[in-house]
């Protein structure tokens, strides 16, 4: 009854948290298949008491053919495969036979064993297996010992959308609109009408310019040093995102990054320089981007396509750092975007822990 009953927890588990049920020639194996990142996992549920432990090595060798026709479908270069073998006092006679054996499909695939008595509620895992995969073994954990505080719940990342639309929409913007001021041959007469003045801003209250000179670029050396930034950055958060919710983010950072550049401007700096100063640029959305880029990783502690919380974090204090040590650099507007962008993110982040 225990070993059943855990079955079907972790059964409901799979079944309510993205992973997919998937057939197989054992009716008695119930096996779950789940994406994560550019990773494939299958995770198998065995009940030890339904074979001799002597067949257990046969059995999972047979469900090969199985597991290959499922692996050719995904063009993911790692598969990882999990066994789960469920049971009480013989756990451990099983465990002993196979806590060696790691099955190696090919050198795109690996096998891991773990053991669960669900009887004596103990959980043990080989010395060569990973003992994290997918947040699993905290599920098991609270299981088995229910009296433990409960950790807030792991968030996998997955593809929201497959092209990031978005991000190509926002390189075309600001391209075409670079292009056009080319043609118009006056930098002044385009500062004065789409640049962010915080005296224009304040007093003569023109709050397009908040969304106007997040497109505006004219030095071309500004304009890809900033699409390089939003491609790498905004094609793969888009991507983890989705859509809605990152055009929300990079036009919400981008506004917040304007306004705390003009109210510092407009109260620590002389009239005579607010009424020369213009700022534009795309480079305080693309920071909070960065940002939400870090709380994302951070929280869910995956990468997006390569990029990992500790990767985030030092390319956007490098970036800062620059901007500090450079001069006509809007340092409070790529802050302040930064800041926007990882608080905006992290409470997504937190909300999605407590559904």
């Amino acid at each position: 009854m225990m070993i059943n009953n855990f079955i079907n927890y972790m059964r409901h588990y799979f079944n309510s948290n993205g992973y997919h049920r998937i057939p197989v020639s054992n009716q008695n194996i119930h096996s779950f298949l789940k994406q994560a990142q550019n990773h494939m996992y299958i995770i198998n549920l065995y009940d030890v008491n339904l074979y001799p432990s002597h067949q257990w090595s046969h059995i999972i060798k047979k469900c090969e053919t199985d597991f290959y026709s499922y692996f050719d479908k995904f063009p993911i270069h790692r598969k990882f495969v999990l066994n789960i073998f469920v049971g009480g006092d013989e756990i451990f006679k099983l465990y002993t036979s196979l806590k060696d054996e790691i099955i190696n499909y090919d050198s795109d695939i690996m096998s891991f064993n773990w053991f669960v008595d669900s009887v004596n509620k103990q959980m043990t895992i080989p010395d060569h297996a990973p003992n994290q995969i997918l947040g699993i073994e905290k599920v098991i954990d609270q299981y088995l010992h229910p009296e433990k505080k409960k950790d807030k719940p792991h968030i996998h990342l997955k593809e929201m959308t497959k092209k990031p639309m978005i991000t190509y929409t926002f390189l075309g913007v600001n391209i075409i609109f670079w292009f056009i001021f080319q043609l118009l041959y006056n930098e002044n007469y385009v500062l004065q009408i789409l640049g962010l003045n915080s005296i224009r801003l304040f007093n003569n209250y023109e709050v397009w310019r908040l969304f106007t000179s997040m497109f505006t670029h004219l030095d071309f050396s500004h304009l890809i040093f900033n699409m390089f930034n939003l491609f790498i950055f905004g094609s793969r958060l888009e991507k983890y995102m989705g859509s809605t919710k990152y055009t929300v983010v990079y036009l919400f950072t981008g506004l917040v990054a304007g306004l705390c550049s003009a109210t510092a401007t407009y109260l620590y700096q002389p009239y005579i320089y607010q009424l020369n100063v213009y700022a534009i640029g795309a480079s305080g959305a693309i920071f909070g981007i960065m940002g939400s880029a870090l709380a994302m990783t951070y929280t869910s502690g995956e990468s997006i396509e390569g990029l990992n919380s500790f990767m985030i974090f030092m390319m956007s204090i490098i970036g800062i750092f620059m901007g500090i040590m450079g001069t006509n650099i809007d340092n409070i507007a790529h802050i302040a975007g930064f800041i926007s962008g990882f608080a905006f993110t992290k409470i997504i982040m937190s909300q999605k822990q407590q559904a």
